[in-house]
């Protein structure tokens, strides 16, 4: 039932399911009310969606089956906030390109992993587009955002996520020198198309990037930005 709902990315618009509003993560198709579960990466922006009709209504999700658990260790790294500032900065029709890495990493060694954040932006005469690309040198698991911003910066009218694998060379080719590199292999796990307050976007973006935030303020302090 789940492969006739998806479209082709994989992913099941919240139009056709139905949620508990207690446990909102408890999910049923309106179809034949068989209960679907969260893919784990998409749990944050999930709970915030889900309690959100407006954003319900222009959103969809990557769904399962079967319940499935998501574990890891605390990772460090830069908020998307950054490169839509980077994206005020934007000149038309040419490609602005930033990195964000933790000048002294091995500080943080004992208590979790830290990331690296890859921003492009290009102006078009009625949209900016932001490409994100968040990595964690321990894992081969790429954490990428893309989104659709008005040329005003108050409004997003495209945001969506998704998770890729870049093989040891291509992930040196996009995160050292900031090449665009598709990977191995790519899912989308949310989208959302539709007039989405840039805050919203913001919040959403944070709750998607395996980011602790704790230390946000010493990594916008301790990081270098450049390609």
């Amino acid at each position: 039932m789940l492969e006739s709902l998806q479209d082709d990315d994989g992913l099941i618009s919240l139009q056709n399911v139905d949620f508990d509003p207690i446990w909102p993560r408890k999910l049923f198709l309106k179809t034949n009310h068989q209960q679907v579960y969260i893919e784990p990466n998409a749990f944050g922006v999930a709970d915030i969606i889900l309690n959100r009709p407006d954003l319900i209504s222009i959103a969809k999700l990557q769904l399962h089956e079967s319940d499935l658990g998501m574990k890891g260790v605390p990772i460090f790294g830069l908020s998307f906030d950054l490169a839509v500032e980077k994206a005020k900065q934007a000149r038309p029709r040419f490609l602005l390109k930033s990195m964000f890495k933790l000048i002294d990493p091995d500080k943080f060694h004992e208590y979790g992993l830290c990331a690296t954040l890859v921003v492009h932006i290009r102006k078009d005469p009625e949209y900016i587009q932001i490409e994100a690309w968040q990595f964690i040198g321990a894992y081969s698991i790429t954490y990428y955002l893309h989104g659709l911003l008005d040329s005003s910066c108050e409004t997003f009218n495209h945001l969506d996520g998704a998770t890729m694998i870049h093989e040891e060379d291509d992930a040196r080719m996009l995160f050292e020198n900031g090449i665009k590199m598709k990977g191995s292999y790519y899912q989308k796990r949310f989208r959302l198309d539709g007039v989405i307050d840039t805050k919203d976007a913001l919040t959403l973006a944070s709750a998607y990037l395996p980011n602790e935030q704790l230390n946000a303020e010493y990594f916008e302090t301790s990081c270098e930005s450049a390609i």
